[in-house]
Order: structure tokens, then C-alpha cells, then sequence
């Protein structure tokens, strides 16, 4: 298993943002809570990028189609 490596960096984040994130995070330290939002937010454009891509190469999915597939995944 390998160790990850970490790289401090300093960011400016809006007051009522950062005292919404401190509700919620509970015991979690604001660099981990920051770290999992950063990993969703790349997992999100991932996934754009692919949809995307499979649009370009077989078309957009019919509304009916986006539903179907909306409640398999629910």
C-alpha cells in the first residue's frame, strides 16, 4: 500500500462558506472535509467529460431514456 503525499496550499474561501462547512464537518478536520469535496468535484467533471464523449459518439439519451436510467441507478 502506498503513502499519499500531501502539499500544503493556501486557498480563500468566502466567511459564510467556511461557517456553513464547520456546521457539517463535524469531527472531521477541514483539511479532510476540503480533500473529499475536492475528490467529488473531480469525480463529477470525470464524469461530464464522459458523458460528453459518449454523446458526441452515439447522440444525447432521449428524456425517456435519461429516466430509465435515473431510476436503475436509484
Amino acid at each position: 500500500m502506498s503513502v499519499a503525499e500531501y502539499t500544503k496550499k493556501s486557498v480563500t474561501i468566502p466567511t459564510e462558506l467556511l461557517a456553513s462547512v464547520d456546521q457539517v464537518r463535524k469531527q472531521r478536520s477541514l483539511s479532510a472535509f476540503v480533500s473529499e469535496a475536492l475528490r467529488r468535484q473531480v469525480e463529477r467533471e470525470n464524469l461530464a467529460d464522459l458523458v460528453r464523449e459518449l454523446d458526441e459518439v452515439h447522440g444525447p439519451m432521449s428524456p425517456d431514456e435519461a429516466r430509465r436510467q435515473a431510476q436503475a441507478l436509484a
